[in-house]
């Protein structure tokens, strides 16, 4: 085939919505378990069933007149996979994505370890980082067979926040998941008609402690809308200002909770169907 055969692209940067997800432990686990009969290494299987997971809570995270074509492209990473949504909508797809991988992965985790405990296998635990902004995507493939091989994934600002928030998760204590500035806004600016930076503009010019003791809690409310937690500004590596950075409030993560169900009904507008879907899975 020759080179002039290959049909390649850059399309114009779009508004998306990027996850980033890390396996962690991957490499020790490969190399400490063993093969079946097939010569597969039995690591390959709980992968198998890694990838089934992000599949699924990331199309269950579109409503079902969308997932036969829907505004999703996931990449494997090797030892996790780049996950980016495209549509208007593509901040609160993101987000309940990430809602619903960091409760399956953590339960799947959780069980992979306690069943492994006498194998001598490291634990694996997981990571995950979301950021909303533009992306362009990139494409190459044969201009006749346009279905393998093919290269087809997304760079672009978010993309690389998303990355740097998810090295975040690995320094704190029960917090997979970080949610960093732009998805946050997005989402709190969509939902409920707030956003964090007015309240962080009317911090900065507080006369008295009082006056900002309001504009703090005002602040604590809307995390507590969003089932998220502050957890402090952040120097991300590429980003030239400290970044205010997320983590899920995992004990508000309860079907029943009025709160959290509120949270779900605004994330799927009002729509019952997929709230059901979402709960019955959780």
């Amino acid at each position: 085939m020759e080179l002039s055969e290959i049909k390649q692209g850059v399309e114009p940067p779009i508004d998306a919505t990027a996850l980033v997800v890390d396996l962690r432990n991957f490499t020790p686990s490969l190399n400490a378990s063993q093969e079946d009969l097939n010569g597969v290494n039995t690591f390959c299987y709980f992968l198998f069933d890694f990838y089934q997971i992000i599949l699924k809570c990331c199309l269950l995270a579109i409503p079902a007149p969308l997932r036969n074509n829907p505004p999703l492209q996931i990449n494997s990473t090797g030892d996790g996979a780049l996950i980016v949504y495209y549509n208007t909508w593509n901040f609160a797809y993101g987000f309940l994505a990430a809602i619903l991988l960091d409760a399956y992965l953590s339960s799947f985790c959780r069980e992979f370890n306690l069943k492994n405990s006498q194998n001598n296998l490291p634990e694996v635990s997981f990571g995950i980082g979301i950021e909303s902004g533009k992306v362009s995507r990139i494409f190459a493939h044969n201009s006749i067979n346009t279905t393998r091989p093919v290269i087809d994934t997304f760079i672009g600002y978010a993309i690389n926040i998303a990355s740097r928030a998810e090295s975040i998760s690995k320094t704190l204590f029960a917090a997979n998941t970080i949610f960093s500035d732009a998805t946050v806004e997005k989402v709190s600016q969509s939902l409920f008609q707030e956003n964090y930076q007015d309240k962080r503009n009317q911090d900065a010019i507080c006369k008295s402690d009082d006056e900002r003791l309001i504009i703090h809690e005002k602040m604590n409310e809307l995390n507590h809308k969003l089932c998220l937690a502050f957890i402090g500004r952040y120097n991300l590596q590429g980003v030239s200002q400290p970044m205010p950075l997320y983590r899920l409030s995992r004990y508000a993560l309860k079907p029943g909770m009025k709160r959290f169900d509120t949270l779900i009904k605004k994330l799927v507008q009002s729509d019952s169907q997929h709230f059901k879907e979402i709960v019955n899975f959780l």
